[in-house]
């Protein structure tokens, strides 16, 4: 019974981290870009810690009520509904979803990072989480649970079992 146990668990962490590579690692292969959300300027539509995903398109191809993700003045990224375009000037007039005003300067085209093509709500917070010493003491734990969950079953045998295991039945035999 333990050993069913474990071995359930030990597939179900394993589809867990599979999932979470996945959606973390995988998309920077097809050259989209994961950020996280730090504010609340896009709330509802996009709550704060979630994970979008980002992928550089011509800004000529950027339209109307698109989502983009551009870069401000002090070098840090921010993701805005486009509110009006204006193709000579090339730049863009953003506002957040959650603002009542659209923001004060126009995004010039070299600024804008890409489109944003999804998101999933408050997956940030765990990639925020993993990051740095602490997300290296989570990864050092799950190998740990990963192990354990793989031999704690061999612990826990019971010899009786083994014997079974050895001498099969006769009346079953070829």
């Amino acid at each position: 019974m333990v050993a069913k146990i474990c071995k359930w668990l030990a597939n179900g962490l394993l589809v867990i981290l599979l999932i979470l590579v996945l959606l973390l690692f995988v998309p920077r292969l097809v050259k989209i870009q994961t950020m996280v959300v730090l504010s609340g300027s896009m709330e509802p539509t996009i709550p704060v810690g979630s994970i979008v995903y980002v992928r550089h398109v011509p800004s000529e191809k950027i339209n109307d009520r698109d989502v983009i993700m551009f870069t401000l003045a002090n070098g840090q990224y921010a993701t805005h509904r486009v509110v009006e375009i204006d193709r000579q000037e090339n730049s863009f007039l953003t506002q957040g979803d959650n603002n009542v005003n659209p923001d004060e300067a126009p995004i010039p085209y070299a600024s804008v990072a890409g489109k944003v093509l999804w998101h999933i709500p408050y997956l940030g917070f765990f990639t925020n989480a993993i990051q740095g010493r602490t997300g290296f003491l989570i990864g050092a734990g799950v190998l740990v649970l990963l192990i354990l969950l793989v031999f704690l079953p061999e612990v826990f045998r019971n010899p009786e079992e083994e014997q079974e295991d050895e001498n099969p039945d006769p009346d079953h035999s070829l």
